[in-house]
């Protein structure tokens, strides 16, 4: 067994790839001040991405959003991570 958890070695990834970024959101907070939050910090590290779908969770508590990014290295896909943790409201990422 491999020791990255299970994970793809970033290394073996082939760079563009376009992602399914997946966010758990407070829901405390409007969706839509949600979405223009994650859609700020996207723009802000100048990626591309598509639209948005939600699903909220079975209590209410937590909205799950999801968006296809278009990632060119992996630089940018640990930037992205590091800094998305800034997002108001925001969870958990993968």
């Amino acid at each position: 067994m491999s020791g990255n958890n299970g994970r793809s070695d970033p290394k073996k990834i082939k760079y563009p790839v376009n992602y399914q970024l997946k966010l758990i959101m407070d829901n405390a907070i409007p969706a839509d001040e949600n979405i223009k939050n994650i859609s700020a910090k996207l723009n802000e590290l100048q990626i591309k991405f598509g639209s948005f779908n939600s699903r909220l969770s079975a209590k209410s508590t937590y909205i799950s959003f999801g968006v296809m990014v278009r990632i060119i290295s992996a630089e940018q896909f640990k930037i992205l991570y590091h800094e998305l943790k800034d997002v108001k409201g925001l969870k958990t990422a993968f």
